[in-house]
C-alpha cells in the first residue's frame, strides 16, 4: 500500500486490458518517455485507459503516442496531476456504445492536468474534456477530427473538440482546433471557466442530425473569455 517511484522509456505498451500505463495511488510518481501505448482493450462493458494518473498520483509524459484506447487515452482523476508534452493521443474509440460512454483524448475529472505540444487527433466524444472542478492548461496543441460516439441516439452524440464543464478550469492558448463535430469550444455549467487565447477554432463540422457545425456554445452560466482568436464556422 506504499506509494512507488516508477521511470518508463523506450517501451511499447499494447493489448492490455483496462490500463496501459498508469499511477493510481497517493503519493506515487510515474515519468514515461520515447514510448507507444496502443490497444489498451475494455472488457465488455468496462473501460480501456491508455494513460492514467488518479488518486493524487502524479505522472509526467513526454514524447509517447498513445492510441487506439477506450473511453480515455489520457485520464486524469481525483485530486492526480498530469502533465503530458511532445504527444500524439489517437483514434480513442468510446467504451460501450450502448451507454454513450464517449472516447475522449484528454480527460481531466476532478485533477490537474497540462498539456504542451500534443496532437489529438481522431478521437470519439471529446478531444479534450475538463470537468467535475478540474483545472486544465492546453498550450500549443491540435485537437482535430473528433467523430460523435458511435451507435448512439443523436441527441447524445458529440464530437467536441476542446469542452469545460461542471465547475472546471480550462484556459487553452497557442492551440488549432479544426474538423470537430457539432462545437468546437463548449462551455457549460455555472463555475465553469473557459479562456481561450491567440487559438483558432475552425471548419467544425453539424452532427448527423444536420444540427451544430458551432465554433463556439457557452450554456448554463459557464463563462468563456476568448482573446486573440480566429473563428470560422
Amino acid at each position: 500500500d506504499r506509494a512507488s517511484t516508477i521511470t518508463v522509456a523506450h517501451a511499447l505498451v499494447e493489448q492490455n486490458h483496462t490500463v496501459g500505463v498508469g499511477a493510481i495511488q497517493p503519493g506515487s510518481e510515474l515519468t514515461i518517455t520515447d514510448a507507444v501505448i496502443r490497444d489498451t482493450d475494455s472488457p465488455v462493458g468496462a473501460r480501456g485507459f491508455g494513460l492514467v494518473a488518479d488518486e493524487r498520483a502524479t505522472v509526467t509524459a513526454r514524447r509517447v503516442r498513445i492510441a487506439s484506447s477506450y473511453t480515455d487515452g489520457v485520464s486524469a482523476q481525483h485530486e492526480a496531476t498530469l502533465t503530458i508534452e511532445d504527444a500524439v493521443v489517437a483514434g480513442t474509440l468510446p467504451s460501450s456504445a450502448a451507454t454513450g460512454v464517449s472516447g475522449n483524448g484528454l480527460d481531466a475529472n476532478q485533477a490537474t492536468l497540462r498539456a504542451t505540444r500534443v496532437r489529438v487527433e481522431g478521437n470519439a466524444g471529446a478531444g479534450v474534456l475538463a470537468t467535475n472542478g478540474a483545472r486544465a492548461e492546453i498550450a500549443e496543441c491540435v485537437v482535430r477530427g473528433t467523430s460523435p460516439t458511435p451507435e448512439t441516439p443523436v441527441e447524445r452524440q458529440r464530437g467536441f473538440g476542446v469542452v469545460a464543464t461542471s465547475g472546471a478550469t480550462l484556459g487553452v492558448s497557442a492551440t488549432t482546433i479544426e474538423d470537430n463535430t457539432r462545437t468546437g469550444v463548449h462551455a457549460e455549467g455555472e463555475g465553469t471557466t473557459f479562456t481561450l487565447t491567440d487559438s483558432a477554432v475552425l471548419a467544425t463540422r453539424p452532427g448527423a442530425n444536420g444540427e451544430g457545425g458551432l465554433g463556439t456554445t457557452v450554456i448554463q452560466r459557464a463563462r468563456l473569455v476568448a482573446t486573440r482568436t480566429l473563428e470560422n464556422q
